[in-house]
């Protein structure tokens, strides 16, 4: 027989265990670096000689202020459609590291490899290190996310962003009690964050704050909900001051939402958008196009919200239906990032999103009823966007760019339960 092995002996080979997790983990983040910049580089995307819709804009927002002309469009004016947190990040890294297209896609692939990392510690603490590793390795090569890292869109930075949040609800909730209240002030901060970018996670906050009653009462969810709240507010408001006083109207965000708004709530609407919606606003306001910026802007979505709201109001067997339509085009594929013409990388990026959200599946089904309260942050983050693009907003799949992180997670698990069914 063979003895027992000391605890120096012990130490040594969880330190061995630990140096080689290391080791891996790095070059998971040097492949996924690695990847996103070679394929920014390979489709250089250039969205200044062509005009790309968001990508362009984004690009014109971020160069303005780089160069200290301010939050204002193509003609000058004063604009809030696009809430300011992707352009003011892009912005400045344009104003540190000069304003060529490069720039962007280094902090894309930057960002991306970061945001693989966040993922290593979110699945780290809630399963295990191994788990961690493997939802990394599986994002670092996420042709959608790999892809969508190559041209100037917010979803990149968000995803980032959103995981960060995460990593911190899972880190302190798991510490509970000992975390002091003023900690979930600082987390209603850094969800600000990605509120400053995208309208959809304003009201995130719903997600801990089921958690939080699930697990310790009604009570004690409300008193962190309100801390949290207090300090996003806080990260919100002025720039909803600055819309008053520049635009006119207090603007909570940006005028995006209450367009993507009208886009799902209209006659025409189908579950997604369509360039037919546009010609839909020239009939309904034809006055609108006298109107100077930025009040057009401003009352257009006013407009836009109040046709939407009497929509759904008006029909709701229509509405009803759209749901799941919304949510078919929310997760159709995964080749958002891509042009049509590469067919043989459009259907890998496709084949790798659904075998990543079946074994997502298989690990939400073989963990979960096992798992701490904190975990339940992946599966209902995951419903929170379903929601918000199924009932409120139109589906597409850019936008579900930012659970892509999840699903890497989720699709970890899963594998890890499938090895050990196997081994059994």
């Amino acid at each position: 027989m063979c003895a027992p092995a000391s605890a120096e002996e012990t130490g040594l080979l969880e330190a061995g265990h630990r140096r080689r997790r290391l080791l891996a983990l790095a070059a998971v983040l040097v492949v996924a670096f690695a990847v996103r910049l070679g394929c920014a580089f390979a489709l250089r995307a250039d969205v200044r000689a062509t005009f790309l819709f968001d990508m362009s804009v984004y690009d014109l927002l971020a160069r303005h202020l780089a160069n200290g002309k301010g939050y204002v469009g193509y003609l000058g004016q004063p604009t809030a459609f696009f809430p300011p947190g992707y352009p003011a990040i892009l912005g400045a890294t344009y104003w540190l590291f000069g304003d060529g297209l490069a720039t962007a896609w280094t902090m894309n692939a930057l960002l991306g490899a970061l945001t693989c990392l966040l993922v290593y510690a979110i699945a780290a603490r809630l399963f295990t290190p191994a788990v961690g590793l493997a939802a990394a390795a599986i994002l670092a090569v996420f042709p959608g996310d790999v892809f969508g890292a190559t041209i100037t869109m917010s979803e990149v930075t968000f995803g980032c962003l959103l995981a960060a949040t995460l990593y911190l609800f899972v880190r302190w909730n798991d510490a509970m009690p000992t975390v002091p209240a003023s900690r979930w002030f600082l987390f209603g901060l850094v969800l600000g964050g990605p509120s400053l970018i995208h309208k959809k996670t304003l009201p995130f906050l719903a997600v801990p704050f089921v958690i939080w009653m699930l697990a310790d009462g009604l009570r004690t969810a409300v008193a962190r909900t309100a801390v949290a709240a207090s300090a996003l507010l806080l990260v919100v408001l002025p720039w909803t001051a600055r819309n008053y006083f520049v635009m006119g109207s207090p603007i909570l965000l940006g005028g995006d939402a209450p367009f993507a708004f009208f886009n799902a709530h209209n006659p025409l609407a189908f579950g997604s958008q369509s360039v037919e919606m546009n010609d839909l606003r020239k009939r309904e306001w034809p006055w609108l196009e006298k109107l100077p910026q930025p009040r057009r802007e401003v009352e257009q979505a006013r407009a836009e919200v109040r046709y939407a709201l009497g929509y759904m109001v008006t029909h709701p067997r229509q509405e009803l239906g759209l749901v799941p339509r919304r949510v078919y085009y929310l997760y159709a594929g995964d080749h958002h990032a891509l042009p049509r013409r590469h067919v043989l990388v459009v259907r890998y990026a496709d084949a790798y999103f659904f075998a990543a959200m079946a074994l997502a599946l298989v690990g939400l089904a073989a963990a979960f009823p096992l798992a701490s309260a904190s975990a339940l942050i992946l599966p209902l983050t995951v419903a929170y966007v379903t929601f918000m693009h199924g009932v409120l907003f139109f589906g597409d799949p850019r936008y579900h760019a930012p659970l892509v992180p999840v699903f890497s997670i989720l699709a970890a698990v899963g594998l890890h339960a499938l090895r050990r069914r196997v081994r059994r």
